[in-house]
């Protein structure tokens, strides 16, 4: 859709019906297939970054049929395991509650911070918990049995579930007798234990199913509406850009509807509320309300280190553990963003990302870490909402973020509703909009606000 410049209010006009817009080439307007809302953020997108990409990704709302959407939130199974307090018994191991959905017997659990092995000498496992070259082997046991308690899970284990070594042709696993626990055998509180491959005898029958306890979120939609009024009379003389006082009003009530917009999908806090005459008001959930409150998902700077490279490659160092995506999109305030480019830029580390900036029309810097890729976004809603050295780093490997509407509420506009006999011309924007929120600890929030 290409327009000259003289049908510049002509075409914004067939682009989005409604609503016009002023100040940038008209051929960069470009539909893209999004629908009302996704389009007004695509013409904002210089201050609007988080809802333009957010809608370059899914061109279209998705329809859901309810005011409180409901998700299964099922977060990927664990792989690793903390106990949460010293063993009782050098076969008996707690871990919390929720373990106890995700393990199940003949499992094999590792202890990577105990070392075991078969001491030919003494004819006995003897344990370490300092890796050498004689204490290479981590301890290795089999599941026995899962007992689910209200506040802890209680493993019965088979400890030492492995054969002499290789050098042992029969190879059948020790007996408890030959074992020697010690002080560095025994289980204590905060040990890691990690998941290895199942193992059945001949015969056995079919494990159960295991998974992890699915959390059930209502993701709300929230109701919003605009109006612009003018005298008719006002009409009557243009400004000296050659443009009426209501179209630069509807590019006034563009801009504020999507950074509003923008504001509420990023710092909302879900709400619900009833009045006295049984009417609902709800308020959408946010990204921020959504991400995990704990140390593996909120990340804050240590104030006694300089910000070069080395010490970020640390600092983000966790963040692949969590199982997404190998490209993650960070959101930034512009304090924050100078740093990274006063740190960075010159070294090289930060540069202009070619093919993340084409897709989404606007300049994306990239920054490249271990096992994990970075696109740099500075974002004017968090510098305006005093996140200047925060960041929100999101993953978008999975549908984390989609945007949701109801049928015919994604974004309309209401002309001529001023009172009848007046010469006031008034017009109404009215949508209903939703994020439902999913993949909740791939999702993590940087803050530096230590920095200097």
């Amino acid at each position: 859709m290409v327009f000259g410049k003289g049908d510049q209010v002509a075409g914004q006009n067939d682009l989005f019906p409604g609503l016009f817009t002023t100040g940038t080439i008209p051929e960069d307007y470009l539909p893209r297939g999004m629908d009302n809302l996704g389009q007004m953020a695509f013409i904002t997108r210089g201050t609007t970054k988080f809802l333009s990409m957010l809608h370059q990704r899914f061109k279209k709302s998705k329809n859901v049929d309810t005011r409180e959407h409901r998700v299964h939130e099922i977060s990927e199974l664990d792989r690793t395991f903390r106990t949460i307090e010293d063993s009782p018994s050098p076969d008996v191991i707690i871990l919390n509650k929720d373990a106890a959905a995700q393990l199940q017997p003949n499992d094999i659990l590792f202890a990577p911070e105990v070392f075991s092995r078969y001491d030919s000498a003494s004819g006995k496992v003897v344990y370490s918990r300092v890796f050498s070259k004689e204490f290479t082997d981590c301890e290795q046991m089999l599941v026995l049995n899962i007992e689910q308690r209200e506040d802890k899970t209680i493993v019965t284990v088979r400890r030492a579930d492995y054969g002499k070594g290789k050098n042992d042709l029969q190879g059948l696993v020790v007996s408890l007798s030959e074992v020697d626990y010690g002080t560095d055998g025994l289980i204590k509180q905060n040990d890691l234990l990690v998941r290895g491959l199942p193992t059945f005898p001949e015969g056995s029958d079919a494990p159960r199913g295991f998974w992890k306890n699915p959390v059930i979120d209502n993701n709300f939609t929230q109701e919003f509406k605009y109006a612009l009024e003018i005298t008719k009379e006002s009409e009557i003389e243009k400004t000296w850009i050659g443009k009426t006082p209501i179209e630069i009003y509807r590019l006034l009530k563009t801009r504020q509807a999507t950074l509003d917009i923008e504001r509420a999908f990023l710092f909302n806090r879900k709400g619900k509320k009833i009045d006295p005459l049984g009417r609902v008001q709800y308020t959408v959930g946010g990204v921020v309300e959504f991400i995990p409150k704990d140390d593996e998902h909120v990340h804050v700077w240590d104030a006694s280190k300089e910000l070069n490279y080395k010490n970020m490659l640390d600092f983000i160092s966790k963040v692949p553990e969590d199982g997404g995506g190998q490209v993650r999109d960070l959101f930034c305030g512009i304090d924050l963003y100078v740093a990274l480019k006063k740190s960075f830029y010159d070294e090289k580390y930060l540069r202009y990302d070619p093919d993340a900036s084409k897709e989404f029309d606007i300049p994306i810097e990239s920054l490249v870490g271990a096992g994990i890729k970075i696109n740099v976004i500075p974002l004017y809603t968090l510098q305006e909402v005093g996140w200047g050295k925060r960041g929100l780093l999101l993953d978008f490997s999975v549908p984390s973020f989609v945007p949701t509407t109801h049928a015919n509420w994604d974004m309309k506009v209401e002309k001529d509703i001023g009172q009848k006999g007046v010469q006031i011309y008034k017009e109404q924007w009215i949508g209903i909009k939703g994020l439902e929120r999913r993949y909740a600890q791939y999702q993590h929030i940087l803050d530096f606000s230590q920095l200097v």
